[in-house]
């Protein structure tokens, strides 16, 4: 049976990373909403067109547009029958209405809604000391590669950097409006809240993830 399952996390509550795992894991669509915006507006849909207008403005994407490339993206994926991760998808409580009356067109139930939990802290220490590869992207962290500033998936030399926005103020800003983001959706979604100790090492949370969430087995 496909699972429908949202994730809400932090930056570097390690969401992402996890739902990149879990779509071939478990064979499941991963919807990220960045991702979309991006490929829609490289495409030059009539929707990644409207998309652009926004972005080059400053402007914030309408919920509505929103909604639209992520229906657009179940319906051409055939998520009924995979199942979906979505990733960045809802963080408001309109955004969360209005997927609601969209999985009802589609008859589509959600399964759970997954928080990663990560104190304040903890996602300082995690962002504020990672380490991304400009050639390939990977992250890296400074506990595990010290000072180097070399990439080894990729043995691009010198290719390490600190991201602008991995700064202690910056993290501390996002963490807080995520919080004000969040508080309403855990309300919202209380019924199919599942709260993940997202401290745990990332096999321990695949493992959670895959046998408590996606009822999936373990290897």
């Amino acid at each position: 049976m496909p699972s429908f399952v949202i994730f809400l996390g932090a930056a570097g509550s390690g969401k992402g990373t996890q739902a990149q795992d879990l779509k071939d894991q478990v064979n499941t669509l991963h919807v990220s909403t960045g991702d979309l915006l991006r490929r829609a507006m490289s495409s030059g849909s009539e929707l990644g067109v409207q998309a652009k207008s926004f972005v080059e403005s400053g402007n914030l994407v309408p919920d509505d547009l929103i909604v639209n490339l992520v229906r657009e993206t179940l319906v051409s994926e055939n998520a009924k029958d995979r199942g979906f991760i979505l990733d960045g998808f809802p963080r408001t409580t309109a955004q969360a209405e209005a997927l609601d009356q969209m999985l009802a067109d589609l008859s589509i139930s959600l399964t759970a809604v997954v928080l990663f939990d990560l104190s304040l802290e903890d996602t300082i220490e995690r962002i504020v000391g990672r380490r991304v590869c400009q050639s390939c992207q990977y992250v890296y962290h400074i506990s595990e590669i010290g000072e180097s500033i070399d990439c080894c998936q990729c043995n691009t030399k010198g290719s390490l950097i600190h991201r602008s926005d991995d700064t202690e103020e910056k993290v501390r800003h996002r963490y807080s409006v995520f919080q004000s983001q969040t508080e309403p959706l855990v309300s919202y979604y209380d019924d199919l809240l599942f709260r993940l100790d997202a401290t745990q090492t990332p096999f321990e949370v695949n493992e959670v993830l895959k046998t408590q969430v996606f009822n999936h087995g373990s290897n």
